[in-house]
């Protein structure tokens, strides 16, 4: 229900042909988020469920193809003649009778690029918290396993929260809650450690 009404306005925009500037407005107010790469709940599977999720809800059509208008794509890897860099998000859309991937450029305006143009990219109506960096939407869902994994720490939690300037929801079960909040990342340099040693022997 939450992924449902978080997309809404934006697939409406869709469908009705908005200006490209407030379609990446809308897609501005809620965003997905994961700790993990693959499994039940990892980007790519949730990414394939959020696509048919909207596409059921007749919010989106054609999802079964690769291209299809409402498309959120995530850049993966700098392409500096292309000029998008990893992070970047773009929409698909029909501009001018054309399929084409919608961009803010650094300045703020528009770029069009066809999508045989982009570098290594990815969908993007979920992505993990670490690519979520640096960015901020209105309201932020983070979906983490029933299982405690390594990888779900406090830091990636409080990273998740504050990405959303407004609402934050969490679907997590309560052990894996519970561990999160009692992990901390480790350090792996080791300085701290030779920092109080070197203290000690002074």
């Amino acid at each position: 229900a939450h992924v449902v009404e978080g997309y809404r306005q934006y697939c409406r925009l869709i469908e009705d042909g908005a200006s490209p500037e407030w379609i990446l407005d809308a897609f501005d107010q809620f965003q997905v988020l994961v700790a993990l790469r693959s499994g039940p709940v990892g980007v790519e599977e949730t990414n394939r469920r959020i696509e048919r999720l909207l596409n059921r809800a007749g919010l989106l059509s054609d999802t079964s193809q690769l291209w299809y208008p409402g498309r959120a794509i995530m850049i993966t890897r700098n392409d500096y003649d292309v000029g998008l860099y990893n992070g970047d998000i773009g929409i698909m859309l029909r501009h001018e009778g054309q399929e084409r991937v919608v961009f803010r450029d650094a300045e703020g305006g528009l770029r069009f690029l066809s999508p045989g143009r982009l570098p290594n990219h990815e969908t993007a109506f979920a992505m993990t918290v670490h690519k979520s960096q640096g960015s901020e939407f209105s309201a932020v869902m983070l979906l983490l396993p029933e299982k405690w994994q390594q990888v779900i720490t406090r830091e990636l939690v409080y990273t998740a929260i504050t990405r959303a300037r407004k609402q934050f929801w969490c679907q997590v079960g309560n052990a894996c809650w519970q561990q999160a909040l009692n992990s901390r990342t480790e350090r792996a340099s080791g300085l701290r450690d030779a920092l109080w040693s070197n203290n000690d022997a002074l």
